[in-house]
């Protein structure tokens, strides 16, 4: 026959397929359980999850909702808690009992994160697969803007970053820190990755 040498073995498109579903699958139910949480929290956590890395936005949990945001990160695999904003309105005690390591990386609301305070943050990213967990008082801008530091760091576009992000959680990221995000510059860039 003429042709059927390009053709994508059957096995193959059946296994593509099953991944697709799955895919599907998770997602439906990610968007569920975010769906259940936002009825019970005013501003609910944003999950970006990128083949770059995954990552809950968050504003500041205070102790009488911290249990809603745990369930949350158990649930999607955090293994990282940053806190980039001054004080903290939780017991931290909580969240290293519930297994996750907390890190102190705030910086001042509406500037750029200092470099050392980037190089530790990229540290969490980059150590290994499990979810950061990142909240600032609002969860608007110093949060978001350290995941699209990253993404940055992984190779994304900073423009694509940044509407990868805002897609998902709407108002995150000022001017400010538009025009910081825009102008930096990696520092050890990873594999070119791409946004779908």
């Amino acid at each position: 026959k003429v042709g059927s040498a390009s053709k994508v073995p059957r096995s193959l498109c059946v296994r593509r397929a099953a991944r697709r579903a799955a895919c599907a699958r998770r997602r439906s139910r990610s968007r569920a359980a975010m769906a259940r949480l936002a009825s019970r929290l005013q501003n609910p956590p944003t999950f970006i999850d990128h083949q770059c890395g995954r990552f809950l936005i968050m504003d500041a949990p205070t102790d009488a909702n911290l249990s809603l945001y745990l369930e949350e990160a158990r649930r999607l695999g955090v293994g990282k808690w940053v806190r980039c904003c001054e004080g903290c309105s939780y017991d931290p005690a909580k969240v290293a009992g519930a297994g996750i390591s907390e890190h102190d990386l705030s910086f001042p609301d509406g500037e750029a994160p200092p470099l050392p305070l980037i190089s530790r943050w990229l540290d969490l990213c980059f150590a290994d697969e499990a979810t950061v967990a990142v909240h600032c008082v609002a969860g608007l801008g110093r949060a978001p803007l350290l995941v699209a530091i990253a993404l940055i760091e992984a190779g994304v576009d900073a423009g694509d970053a940044v509407d990868f992000i805002r897609k998902r959680r709407r108002g995150a990221i000022n001017k400010v820190q538009l025009k910081y995000v825009l102008e930096y510059k990696p520092t050890r860039r990873k594999d070119k990755c791409v946004l779908m």
